[in-house]
């Protein structure tokens, strides 16, 4: 009796991650502007862009010995209320973070620096990418 349970157990919960965590193979890749909060599609959670932690990226008009980095905070709602902020990196680790059965990517932040021009939080935006794992 006790070796049935254990197989409806692992059966119920093979099917509830499939229902929550339809994802599968193919990524999703999710644009966000600052303080934006976007459903990603065939998911069970939201990120937000929350905020900038620092920007040092070299500037595309300027000849550098270090690419620079810009890390940022990024926000993970899944359903059922679970929500976390992971800050995540363009140049130094970390670049990605698990959140439940999603692992996310920062791929891009927008916009380039350029030399004496400053950029405004509100100019900023992030490309990440939405995997199953």
């Amino acid at each position: 009796m006790k070796g049935r349970w254990l197989i409806v157990a692992a059966v119920a919960a093979q099917a509830c991650t499939a229902t929550t965590f339809p994802l599968g193979d193919r990524p999703v890749d999710v644009g966000l502007a600052f303080q934006e909060t976007r459903a990603v599609p065939g998911t069970a959670m939201a990120l937000t862009f929350e905020r900038v932690v620092g920007d040092s990226r070299c500037p595309v008009d300027v000849t550098c010995v270090w690419a620079g980095n810009a890390e940022v905070q990024i926000g993970a709602t899944l359903a059922g209320g679970f929500h976390r902020s992971y800050r995540v990196s363009s140049f130094v680790e970390p670049h990605a973070f698990d959140v439940g059965s999603y692992h996310v990517t920062l791929l891009r932040v927008s916009p380039d620096r350029h030399e004496n021009v400053p950029v405004d939080s509100l100019d900023y935006s992030v490309e990440l990418r939405v995997e199953g794992h």
